[in-house]
């Protein structure tokens, strides 16, 4: 699979951010002309678009609806269930059930087309552009991001993500997500939901619609995720591309050290020590532990009825 900058029409006088990357030669359903729908940088403006990315409560964020060819993202969805299983990460935890593409493994060839959009030189300067972030760098490892595969009954607790690559030690900057989730109704939960930095509460929340693109700002201060339940008809899921971006440093004073994922809700370390002892524990113990604190409890009862 070939990639080429097609070059900038002369109503964009040249500028590089009106190049499209498009693919030449797809393996599947023919030739897509255009990967990124680059008129909806420039329908808009970059200014516009910096200016609601810098100003967006309860932190620094975008939606762009369209950003990506349909048909193209179409087909990279199809994909999904072309993935062999020993590609996939499964997560299963009081506050995240879902499964994620390892990092550094060979992804089918759309899907490996999108990340080399986001990824190039022209999506990395829009980026820029609009953050007010310079210097970006990618992953092509794609750690934490890649293919992202929620199943029914599915979640991600609130959290704030690593604030350091595990392996080069790079400050994490920007999420990007765009969402392949046709027809998605409020009523299916799985909406992103951005938190008040101080994370009293949700203030934005987004639903996973189909084409949908979201830029967010990755601080120690940018507490999110999609808490709801993944609750569609028909034992659907909610699937979506997603990616990092990095810079070598900050230069704003916020600079943890965390390599993992950390949970917002701390009050719930009780529920995750009780399901990390229920993994281990054999299943006749855990119900010889029922039967006995069953046992107890109606020893209590009598006693108290003396």
């Amino acid at each position: 699979m070939a990639l080429y900058l097609k070059p900038a029409n002369d109503a964009a006088g040249g500028d590089p951010l009106a190049q499209a990357i498009s693919v030449e030669n797809a393996p599947r359903a023919g030739t897509f002309d255009k990967i990124l729908c680059e008129e909806k940088l420039y329908s808009e403006g970059i200014h516009s678009l910096a200016y609601r990315f810098r100003n967006a409560e309860p932190f620094p964020h975008l939606v762009i609806d369209g950003l990506f060819d349909s048909v193209f993202l179409q087909e990279t969805l199809d994909e999904f269930d072309t993935l062999s299983d020993y590609k996939w990460i499964y997560y299963d935890r009081p506050r995240e059930l879902k499964r994620g593409s390892r990092p550094d493994v060979r992804l089918p060839p759309l899907a490996q087309a999108y990340f080399d959009t986001v990824y190039s030189g022209v999506f990395v300067r829009a980026l820029s552009a609009i953050t007010g972030i310079e210097n970006l760098l990618t992953d092509p490892l794609l750690y934490g991001g890649g293919l992202h595969d929620i199943p029914p009954g599915g979640r991600f607790g609130v959290h704030v993500d690593f604030q350091k690559h595990p392996k080069n030690g790079l400050s994490t900057r920007l999420v990007v997500i765009t969402y392949l989730n046709h027809d998605w109704c409020d009523d299916y939960g799985g909406q992103l939901e951005l938190w008040k930095p101080d994370q009293s509460g949700c203030e934005v929340s987004i639903s996973p619609v189909f084409g949908r693109t979201v830029i967010f700002l990755n601080s120690s201060g940018t507490p999110h995720g999609h808490p709801r339940p993944v609750n569609a008809p028909d034992g659907r899921r909610r699937r979506s591309l997603a990616v990092y971006y990095y810079t070598n440093g900050v230069d704003d004073g916020d600079a943890p050290e965390n390599r993992t994922t950390v949970f917002a809700d701390r009050s719930s370390r009780a529920e995750e020590i009780k399901w990390f002892f229920k993994r281990l524990t054999p299943p006749v113990l855990l119900d010889a532990s029922w039967s006995a604190a069953q046992y107890a409890r109606r020893i209590m009862r009598r006693r108290s009825a003396e």
